[in-house]
C-alpha cells in the first residue's frame, strides 16, 4: 500500500504538525496488517502564486514518524526539488 496525503493536508491556514502526525498514527494503526510506503510532498505552492512554507514542516514530520512506526518512505521532495 502506498500513501502520499501530505500535499493536500498542508495547504489550509489550520495546519497543525502535531494533529497531522496524530491523524497518520491513527490511520497506521487502522492500517497495520498492510506494508506501508509513505511519500512525501514535493514543493508546493498555495494558490499557484506563492510558496507553502508548511510543506517543510509536514515532510519532517512524516519522516521522523515513519522512522517511529518502521515503515517505508519515499522521498519526493528529494527527487524532484533537490534542496
Amino acid at each position: 500500500m502506498v500513501l502520499s496525503l501530505v500535499v493536500s493536508v498542508a495547504h489550509g491556514p489550520g495546519f497543525r504538525s502535531t494533529r497531522f502526525r496524530e491523524n497518520y498514527s491513527q490511520l497506521v494503526q487502522w492500517l497495520r496488517k498492510a506494508a506501508l510506503l509513505f511519500i512525501t510532498n514535493n514543493n508546493t505552492y498555495l494558490g499557484y502564486r506563492y510558496p507553502n512554507s508548511r510543506h517543510m514542516v509536514a515532510r519532517q514530520v512524516l519522516l521522523e514518524f515513519v522512522v517511529e512506526v518502521g515503515e517505508g518512505v519515499y522521498d519526493l521532495y528529494l527527487l524532484i526539488d533537490g534542496t
